[in-house]
């Protein structure tokens, strides 16, 4: 199992859009398999519309399970791109949207480019959300469709294993298992039995020769291909 943790922030906004208040937000993602991968797929076709549907999550927002609590009334995945004082940035974002009375609780998390700004000013959030661009993701904006690679989100910190590790380390391994059988080649006639019954045939106290199979000439022994179990 591995567990993503991501931290974000938790935006309340009355009916006209105003951030009435921000509060620092956490997201865990558990990956009971230990996948490094989280699926997503959009709603609908509709071009304004950002709700997204997930694949197989477990999603933990402040300590608290996700089916443990109030279910958000929907959840989106879109692209946010904003101006600084230097540059243009953007992030890939997920927000839990909340109705709260007459407003909204957004939970916003980075999964994807640029962390999101410093959000504590709620005028200042105010005005940066005016004038931000939103958009749907393009698929050709992920790796592999609509995919967030868990390992690659901004400040994300990882608990427990991933599965890819083990599958990167099973690529580099080398085979170790190897298959030998004598072959009609003339060679010196040992056996394991010789082996064994040579190296306690001195009983003097002189000191006894230990013969190591692998130190057979290769003569010996011929390597078997799976070929050679086809009959």
């Amino acid at each position: 199992m591995a567990t993503f943790t991501i931290s974000g922030y938790e935006i309340f906004s009355e009916a006209a859009r105003e951030v009435s208040d921000i509060k620092a937000a956490q997201l865990q993602i558990v990956s009971p398999l230990g996948q490094a991968t989280l699926d997503f797929s959009y709603a609908s076709d509709d071009p304004k519309s950002a709700e997204v549907s997930l694949s197989d999550y477990n999603l933990i927002l402040n300590g608290l399970h996700l089916n443990d609590g109030v279910l958000p009334e929907r959840i989106e995945l879109f692209n946010l791109t904003w101006d600084t004082q230097t540059s243009r940035d953007s992030s890939h974002v997920i927000n839990l949207a909340y109705a709260d009375g007459e407003g909204w609780r957004d939970c916003i998390f980075a999964v994807g480019n640029s962390a999101l700004p410093d959000l504590t000013d709620p005028a200042e959030v105010t005005n940066m959300l005016n004038t931000a661009q939103f958009s749907v993701i393009a698929k050709s904006e992920m790796d592999q469709g609509f995919q967030i690679q868990l390992g690659d989100m901004p400040g994300v910190s990882v608990d427990g294993v991933i599965h890819q590790l083990f599958e990167e380390e099973a690529k580099e391994r080398p085979d170790l298992f190897h298959f030998f059988q004598p072959s009609d080649a003339e060679g010196p006639d040992v056996t394991e039995f010789d082996i064994v019954t040579r190296t306690k045939e001195n009983t003097q106290g002189e000191e006894a020769t230990v013969v190591d199979i692998w130190d057979i000439e290769p003569a010996f022994i011929e390597e078997v291909s799976f070929d050679d179990f086809g009959g």
